[in-house]
């Protein structure tokens, strides 16, 4: 659901998972293929699992994605501390708050009530696009600190900065 894939796909979730529960490296994809229904584009990486990124074909196997992985087998995420409990995300793109230094945990814990669901806050050089990935397999919104170039991206993230000026720069919305 977090992914809108079709509901066609869902079967092609649970080989994946399963592959990963029996200690496979993935499927061939002649399985994901006849498991579908003939749909070779999804098999071969050209559909709706390669394109939303749930799925990675290398070597002849297609696995679910590691963060796919890890939520599944209720791991804690890799890329922040997730706040609050994951469900529907209120937040529509990106979105900025001021917090000054504070710790991004401290700024999520704030912010719950107005995202909805749960907060990602972003490690220390956590990559902005593996982040907002994961926090959305997890059912969160992604929180990390914002630079003077953000504010270009759709995904649901809040973008935490120290002052105003910076806030007024990104041209996003602020969180109030």
């Amino acid at each position: 659901m977090r992914f809108e894939l079709a509901p066609e796909l869902q079967p092609a979730l649970v080989l994946l998972y399963g592959a990963h529960l029996r200690g496979a490296n993935g499927v061939a994809p002649v399985e994901l293929a006849h498991l579908l229904g003939g749909r070779w584009d999804e098999a071969l990486g050209r559909g709706e699992l390669a394109q939303r990124a749930i799925a990675i074909y290398t070597a002849s196997r297609i696995a679910l994605a590691p963060a796919a992985l890890r939520m599944l087998d209720e791991l804690p995420p890799t890329t922040g501390a997730l706040v609050g409990t994951p469900g529907a995300v209120a937040l529509l793109g990106p979105c900025v708050v001021v917090a000054g230094d504070d710790p991004l945990a401290a700024v999520a814990a704030r912010c719950l009530d107005r995202v909805g669901g749960a907060v990602l806050a972003a490690h220390p050089g956590a990559d902005a696009a593996a982040l907002a990935f994961e926090a959305r397999v997890y059912g969160a919104a992604a929180m990390r600190r914002a630079t003077a170039d953000d504010g270009t991206s759709s995904e649901p993230t809040v973008l935490v900065v120290a002052d105003a000026e910076l806030a007024d720069l990104l041209g996003v919305p602020r969180l109030t």
